[in-house]
Order: C-alpha cells, then sequence, then structure tokens
C-alpha cells in the first residue's frame, strides 16, 4: 500500500502507516520510532484526534542529526476504540536555534498544523486480533485530520472562557470588597464627626461652668 503522507524530507516514521498496538495484560501499547534523516537539528509533535484516549510519551521534543526517539502510546481504559489517527509533525531547526522547552512551545504555538514549514507524518491506529474483545465504535471514521486545527481550537476557546469566568468572578469580588471598604470609610467619618460634635458640646459646657463659678466668686 502506497503511503498517503508526505515525502519524508526531515523524519523517518516508523511504522509509517498505521500504529499497531500490542495486548499487555489488560492493556494497549502501541510504538513509533521516529529518525531525523535531515543535516540540521529537528522538532517533533505529535497530535492525535483522542488526546482523552491516549497517553503519548514523548508528545514532543528534537532530534539532532541521525538521532532517534522511540514514541511510546498507551490507550487508556475505559474509552471506545474507534477509527483513531495520529499526526506526527516536524518542523526544521537552525543550526545555532535554541532548543529548550520554551522556546519549542511558543515556536509551535506560533505554527499553523498547515504551515508549509510543518512536514506531516499521518498515522492510523491498528487493533491486534487478540484484542478485539476491546469495545469498538466507529464514531470516529469521520473525523479527519482538519480536526486536529478544529480540537485545539475548542480546546483554547474553552480555555479562554473559563478564563474570563475566573476574571470576572475575582471583578464581582473586588466590586464587593470596594463597595464594603467604602461603606466603613462612611461609617468611620459619621463616627469621627459624631465624636467632634460630643467633644465640642462637652467642651462648650466646661467653658459655661467655669465662667458661671468665676462670677459667683467675683
Amino acid at each position: 500500500m502506497e503511503s498517503k503522507n508526505q515525502d519524508s524530507h526531515l523524519l523517518r516514521v516508523t511504522p509509517n502507516e498505521a500504529i499497531i498496538f500490542t495486548k499487555v495484560e489488560n492493556d494497549l501499547y502501541g510504538q513509533v520510532q521516529l529518525t531525523n534523516i535531515d543535516s540540521n537539528p529537528v522538532t517533533y509533535k505529535i497530535k492525535t484526534t483522542a488526546p482523552e484516549k491516549f497517553r503519548v510519551r514523548p508528545s514532543n521534543g528534537v532530534l539532532q542529526k541521525g538521532g532517534s526517539q522511540t514514541i511510546n502510546v498507551i490507550f487508556n481504559q475505559g474509552h471506545a476504540w474507534n477509527r483513531d489517527k495520529f499526526l506526527v509533525m516536524c518542523m526544521g531547526l537552525g543550526s545555532d536555534e535554541p532548543t529548550d522547552q520554551q522556546h519549542l512551545t511558543e515556536l509551535w504555538k506560533n505554527t499553523s498544523v498547515s504551515s508549509a514549514n510543518v512536514e506531516q507524518h499521518r498515522l492510523r491506529c491498528s487493533l491486534p486480533d487478540d484484542a478485539k474483545d476491546i469495545k469498538t465504535s466507529g464514531g470516529g471514521g469521520g473525523m479527519g485530520f482538519d480536526s486536529f486545527d478544529s480540537s485545539s481550537g475548542h480546546r483554547s476557546q474553552n480555555q479562554l472562557n473559563h478564563t474570563l469566568t475566573c476574571i470576572t468572578e475575582t471583578l464581582h469580588r473586588l466590586e464587593g470588597q470596594t463597595r464594603w471598604t467604602q461603606t466603613l470609610q462612611w461609617v468611620s467619618c459619621l463616627l469621627f464627626i459624631l465624636l467632634s460634635v460630643i467633644i465640642v458640646y462637652i467642651l462648650k459646657i466646661e467653658i459655661n461652668n467655669s465662667s458661671s463659678e468665676y462670677c459667683l466668686k467675683h
């Protein structure tokens, strides 16, 4: 079968069409081998149409010239097995470009899946014969690789909504605290004025009493 992946210029992915899972006791494990076939360092990132179902370790990193990395994929129990897919993306790095995690995170964050700088390798999932008792579902059959962008967009939208909700709640709390502080200030001012009036009244009485006593003596 001819591979549907684009020509490999940066990474050699093995297997190049399907991740074949192996049943170990009650778990399903799969492996993918990545090899840098470019003359410069290559950064890679792996996405799946069902991130809640699979654990991918490591899911991103850097391969030096000729370097290889084994990617372990574990199917999480409790989910239905269907025609889920994986996308291995990679980009070439300059020989003097930083390879720290912060730089790579920003690089991938600002790079679209469909960017011309991104080489793509698409993989499907293959279930072994001795694991056919795993609950299956055809629900993922219609999910194409466009879903990588849409699912990321949904997650970003959810994160944005959550952040906005937290900000709104914080503003409400601050508004309540501000009103309470203002109330305390008004009460303090009223008490100060009342106390001042009382003091002035007492002083006035004392002055009048002193004047009366002086007059009686003379």
